[in-house]
């Protein structure tokens, strides 16, 4: 499948304007211009999708305590307020829905829990890609992504045809890329993935150019600074996800 990649994605939302991860910041992107969002999932207890980025609800709303011990019903309870807007946790549903009717696309990032809990992981790439796939014979267009190479596997099983970008982080390069070099070729082949998406502050041209030996499309997070996404660009760069609408 190909995608019609912008050169800014939302992050969270235009989350500079409204709770980042909500309905409203999602609206607030569409006012700004943006065609696509980036957005987090994770599961609840009774394993409902929902979009937020944090372990725990601590952040972003007036509760306490890690996503996975409260039930939908709970999380639903809990108050967002910031920016001046009073708003909830939306559902993957909800979000999709809204996305479809205001033909907007989205990268849908599959949060990890962590490295002790990779049946959740699965879960979570399962339970999102069978919600998914209701959404794919419309207009917007849904690109997946994770850390969780278990979680990317996982989708690739339960929906072939999806996208799969593989989320990458790397703090040293020097140090850390011909460790990981071999596993990211080798996942990146199995997977089929679309896209590989890193921390913009390795990148230049000459780690570019390595990357794209792998794959032809690098997406890169999270650049706020124009200056930065001009020469990103310059290198060839696909897209950029941003907090910052402004620099569109």
């Amino acid at each position: 499948m190909s995608l019609s990649l912008p050169k800014f994605i939302a992050h969270r939302g235009a989350n500079h304007f409204a709770p980042e991860n909500t309905l409203p910041a999602f609206q607030m992107a569409k006012q700004h211009g943006a065609t696509w969002v980036e957005f987090d999932v994770q599961l609840t207890q009774d394993n409902v999708p929902i979009i937020i980025h944090d372990d725990t609800v601590d952040r972003t709303t007036n509760g306490h305590g890690l996503v996975h011990d409260f039930s939908f019903a709970t999380i639903r309870t809990l108050v967002i307020k910031k920016h001046g807007i009073k708003t909830h946790i939306p559902t993957l549903a909800e979000t999709l829905d809204y996305l479809v009717k205001t033909q907007m696309n989205a990268n849908i990032e599959i949060k990890t829990e962590d490295s002790l809990n990779l049946a959740r992981d699965r879960k979570n790439a399962e339970l999102t890609c069978n919600l998914l796939r209701r959404y794919l014979n419309t207009n917007s267009q849904w690109l997946v992504s994770s850390f969780s190479m278990k979680a990317l596997h996982r989708a690739r099983q339960v929906l072939p045809e999806i996208p799969i970008g593989m989320l990458l982080y790397i703090k040293n390069w020097k140090h850390e890329w011909p460790l990981k070099k071999r596993a990211i070729i080798k996942h990146f082949k199995k997977l089929n993935a679309y896209s590989i998406h890193i921390n913009h502050d390795v990148l230049n041209q000459e780690t570019i150019a390595e990357l794209q030996a792998i794959c032809p499309r690098i997406l890169t997070y999270t650049v706020n600074n124009r200056k930065r996404a001009q020469t990103l660009f310059s290198f060839d760069i696909n897209s950029i996800f941003t907090d910052n609408v402004l620099i569109y």
